[in-house]
């Protein structure tokens, strides 16, 4: 490790030195502080000083800056806010706390990048390509909105960095997940967070209000919370579908009920018909097929019976709200659609207009009304050049969720895989009344769990290369999948070959990931061995140990000196006194007995 110098000295075998340099460099820091304080708030001071920290310590562990953001990614509060300008007046302009933590957390990224050359900013992965496409299609179609005056101030350039700030999140992450161990660390953190969450959602529960995150401001953001609920509760569930024993099950089902209640009384529509989407997922990719679709039919009729009154209401409130004189309700056949049900259509129709004007490259980020509609709003704001990147992206996203479940080798992995899959057909249901996938609260946790379904496939890959390295250097097995063997053709007796070929059974994905984990199982037996082989012994077994080699050591060199004089005494016996051959034993015999007990130590009891 290579050490500072100064004055041919290192410094830190100086003390003196150290001392006067911290004393200087605290000086210069009382300086700045007071210095600010004479110019500006003292909000803006302490802030200063806490990002200051934060960036100090994420560049020498990047991996606390990560969990920072991570538990500041729904309980980070506003800063300010601005109209949005333009054509889209739905959303004005908000900066968090989680905003500027990632702006710290990105410098000491690159800071640690220039530092270690052999660390990368952009880890290569098979969502690097559509997430470039999507963003270069906003960009490209906001700036033509700038230049046609559909949209004004910063509200485009403001929307479209948000939109890539969650990316950032995706590949610091992908950065810092190097191990399962950080894997389950940083879901661990997820679920935390999460439980705060909802436990602040149940005290509002009482108010009579909508549920909200909190830091959401007067009226709060219950479609925000709602697909934030959505996704963690998926997450859960895929790790609870893996559960083993009464205990687990339990707790995963615990968790899930907490995140169960605030999300019915946020009273957002576009959550709750996600609810069975994510079900249905569910049943579709777990092996426990019975099992989850019973849990879910008990789960509808005991909300069914159990359903607070304030949840009815709104749900009854979509087809039965009186008729309004003021505003716009729509009519299907003998039903009647409430007003904002109304309007939010009325919307879709007005962006689809407006998207035929401008199919290809639409209106910019901003650039049109509010539309509370994923696909809808990608279409009239990025015109079909911008859908179709949206469209590649969530096919990355689905090829991403399917290669974790071939390539997990345990329940976690495999757990992760299948909540996540879950959690996206869940996701793109909700974003048919909500911007889900603009949403910065909701696609923060979205990739920073993505990232984690990229890695499952690299680990693999890495661990399978090391033991691939272990087998050629000691000669050692892998324990390898068995292939499941192939059914032979039986025939008659009496009857001869009919020529028709049997083909092999095809295991199904569960099996395969069986065979995976036997193999895994299997490792990790190999591994726990040899750490108990290389384990350091007892003081007293190793200062055993070392006495019985000095013991046999004296003995073997005694040994040898017995032998050499008596090889040399017939030679000798006629001539006294003359010296020794060359190569003999020294004429001082040495006591033969000695060599059947190791000498006596300086203060031990036969010394005495």
């Amino acid at each position: 490790m290579a050490t500072r110098m100064f004055g041919g000295k290192a410094i830190g075998a100086n003390p003196a030195l150290l001392h006067a340099l911290g004393v200087v460099g605290l000086s210069l820091l009382s300086l700045g502080v007071a210095y600010s304080l004479s110019k500006t708030s003292a909000f803006l001071v302490v802030g200063g000083l806490a990002g200051f920290a934060v960036l100090c310590a994420s560049f020498m562990s990047p991996k606390f800056g990560v969990a920072l953001l991570i538990m500041s990614m729904l309980l980070s509060p506003e800063f300010g806010g601005g109209g949005g300008g333009g054509g889209d007046t739905g959303r004005a302009i908000v900066i968090r706390m989680d905003d500027v933590l990632l702006v710290i957390l990105s410098v000491a990224w690159f800071a640690r990048t220039a530092v270690h050359k052999d660390l990368g900013f952009v880890l290569r992965s098979s969502l690097n390509r559509p997430i470039a496409f999507y963003t270069l299609s906003c960009i490209i179609s906001t700036l033509l909105g700038y230049m046609a005056g559909s949209i004004r101030g910063m509200s485009g350039a403001f929307f479209v960095i948000r939109y890539f700030e969650y990316f950032v999140v995706f590949f610091l992450a992908l950065n810092f997940i190097t191990s399962l161990d950080v894997m389950k660390r940083f879901l661990k953190l997820a679920f935390f967070t999460a439980i705060c969450i909802s436990i602040y959602g149940m005290t509002q529960i009482p108010l009579g209000v909508r549920v909200s995150a909190p830091f959401e401001g007067d009226s709060g953001e219950p479609n925000t919370l709602g697909g934030y609920l959505i996704l963690l509760m998926c997450m859960a569930g895929g790790q609870m579908i893996f559960a083993r024993g009464l205990k687990a099950l339990a707790g995963w089902g615990g968790l899930i009920f907490m995140m169960f209640v605030p999300l019915l009384f946020t009273g957002s529509r576009a959550s709750w018909l996600a609810l069975p989407v994510c079900v249905l997922m569910f049943c579709i990719l777990g092996h426990k097929k019975k099992q989850i679709a019973t849990f879910a039919l008990f789960a509808v009729f005991g909300t069914v019976l159990l359903l607070p009154a304030t949840v009815k209401e709104r749900l009854l409130f979509t087809f039965k709200q009186e008729k309004q004189l003021k505003a716009k309700q729509i009519e299907v056949g003998a039903v009647r659609l409430d007003s904002s049900t109304s309007a939010r259509l009325e919307s879709y129709g007005q962006a689809i207009d407006g998207w035929m004007q401008k199919p290809i490259l639409g209106w910019g980020v901003t650039g049109f009304i509010f539309v509370d509609s994923q696909p809808v709003r990608t279409l009239v704001e990025t015109g079909l050049v911008g859908m179709v990147a949206f469209l590649w992206l969530v096919w990355g996203y689905l090829q991403a969720g399917r290669a974790a479940m071939r390539a997990s080798t345990d329940q976690f992995q495999r757990g992760i895989a299948i909540g996540y899959l879950a959690a996206l057909f869940g996701l793109l249901a909700h974003s048919s009344g909500s911007n889900t996938f603009i949403i910065l609260r909701v696609m923060e946790p979205w990739m920073l769990f993505t990232a984690m379904v990229i890695r499952i496939p690299a680990l693999a890959e890495e661990r399978n290369r090391q033991w691939e390295e272990m087998e050629r250097e000691e000669g050692q097995p892998l324990p390898q999948a068995a292939a499941p063997e192939p059914e032979e053709e039986k025939t008659k007796e009496g009857e001869g070959d009919s020529g028709e070929s049997r083909f092999e059974k095809k295991l199904s994905g569960h099996e395969e990931f069986l065979e995976r984990e036997r193999v895994e199982m299997a490792r990790r037996e190999i591994e726990a061995r040899r750490k108990e082989t290389e384990k350091p012994k007892f003081r007293k077994e190793l200062a055993t140990s070392a006495r019985d080699m000095e013991q046999a050591a004296f003995a073997k060199r005694a040994a040898a000196g017995s032998a050499a004089l008596a090889g040399s005494k017939p030679a000798n016996s006629g001539a006294a006194g003359s010296a020794a051959p060359a190569g003999s034993f020294p004429k001082r015999p040495r006591n033969v007995d000695l060599a059947r007990e190791a000498p006596a130590r300086p203060f031990s009891r036969r010394s005495g």
